[in-house]
C-alpha cells in the first residue's frame, strides 16, 4: 500500500466521522432530522465518495436548501412515527391476544415506514421536482429494489440497536451509515435520474484512479529498477571502443606514426639496402663477432 493511498483512506475515514458529528447535531431537535439525513446522505455522497474537501460547507448548504421546502413533511412524518410507537406500546400492554395481533401489525407497518424513509431521503437529497412526485418515486424504487431497502433497514435498525447497547458509538455509526447507504444507492438512483453537466459516475472515476495508482506503482519500481541500473552503470569503468589502427608517414618519410585510438606510437623507418651492401655488413658483424671472442680469451 502506497502512502498516497493509505493518506486516502484515512481522509476518508475522518470525514465519515466528521459527517457523523454534523448529522448529531443537526438532529437534535428531531424535527429538523429528516432535512440532516438529506445533506447527510448529499455530502457523504457529493465529497467524501469523490474524495473531495468542504464537507461542511456541502452540508450546511444543502441543509439550508431542503429545510424549508421538506420541514412540514419533516413535521408529517414525525407526528406518523410517533402514532405508530404509541399504538405499538398500548396494544402489547393493553394484554389480550386481539391487541397483540395489532402490536404486531403496528411492528409491520413501521418497518414498512422505515424501508420508504431510507430511501425517500436519498431521492429527496438528489431529485428535483415536487415533493409528491418525489416520495411516489422513492416508494417505487424502495419496492423495486426490495434487496437494497431491505439490506439499508437492517443496517439502520443494527445501528440503532448498538446506540442502545453502547451510547458513544452515536458518534461514530451515523456516518458509516450515510456513507454506505451511498454506496448502494447512488448506482440505483442513476437510473431514475436525469444526468446534469458536471455530473461523472463516481464507479468509473474509482476504477481509473485505482488504474492509476496500480500504473504509478509499477512505474516507481521501474524508475527504481532503472535508477539502480544506472547507477550500476556510471560505477562501471567505460569501455572505449577499439579503433583500427593506422600508420602514417611523417613529412620527412623516414618516421611511421602508428595511431592506437588515441595512442601515436612513432618508430623509425628502416631504409632499403642493396643485396651487396647486406651481404658486407653480414660479414662485418660476423668479423666483429669473432674478435669479441678472441679478445676475451
Amino acid at each position: 500500500m502506497t502512502k498516497k493511498k493509505l493518506a486516502r483512506i484515512l481522509k476518508t475515514i475522518g470525514s465519515i466521522l466528521w459527517l457523523g458529528v454534523l448529522w448529531l447535531v443537526c438532529s437534535l431537535t428531531l424535527i429538523t432530522l429528516p432535512v440532516a439525513s438529506m445533506a447527510a446522505y448529499h455530502a457523504a455522497s457529493r465529497v467524501i465518495r469523490r474524495h473531495e474537501s468542504g464537507l461542511t460547507s456541502v452540508f450546511f448548504l444543502h441543509m439550508g436548501k431542503q429545510l424549508k421546502r421538506w420541514l412540514p413533511v419533516a413535521v408529517l412524518e414525525g407526528l406518523v412515527l410517533a402514532w405508530l410507537l404509541f399504538d405499538i406500546y398500548y396494544f402489547y400492554a393493553y394484554g389480550t391476544e386481539f391487541s397483540r395481533i395489532l402490536s404486531a401489525l403496528s411492528y409491520g407497518i413501521l418497518f414498512l415506514f422505515l424501508e420508504a424513509n431510507v430511501v425517500i431521503f436519498p431521492c429527496a437529497s438528489r431529485f428535483a421536482g415536487s415533493r409528491s412526485h418525489i416520495i411516489r418515486t422513492a416508494i417505487f424504487i424502495c419496492f423495486r429494489h426490495v434487496w437494497a431497502s431491505l439490506l439499508l433497514t437492517v443496517l439502520f435498525l443494527a445501528a440503532v440497536f448498538c446506540v442502545l447497547a453502547l451510547p458513544p458509538s452515536l458518534l461514530i455509526l451515523p456516518g458509516f451509515y450515510w456513507y454506505v447507504s451511498s454506496l448502494l444507492l447512488e448506482p440505483l438512483l442513476k437510473k431514475y435520474s436525469v444526468p446534469r453537466p458536471g455530473d461523472e459516475d463516481e464507479e468509473e472515476e474509482e476504477d481509473e484512479e485505482e488504474e492509476e495508482e496500480d500504473e504509478d506503482e509499477s512505474s516507481s519500481d521501474e524508475e527504481e529498477e532503472d535508477t539502480e541500473e544506472g547507477s550500476a552503470e556510471e560505477d562501471a569503468p567505460e569501455e572505449e571502443e577499439e579503433k583500427p589502427s593506422e600508420e602514417v608517414l611523417s613529412d620527412d618519410g623516414d618516421v611511421v606514426e602508428t595511431r592506437l585510438g588515441n595512442l601515436i606510437i612513432r618508430r623509425r623507418r628502416k631504409k632499403a639496402v642493396p643485396a651487396e651492401a647486406e651481404e658486407t655488413v653480414e660479414k662485418e658483424e660476423k668479423k666483429s663477432f669473432w674478435d669479441r671472442i678472441i679478445r676475451k680469451k
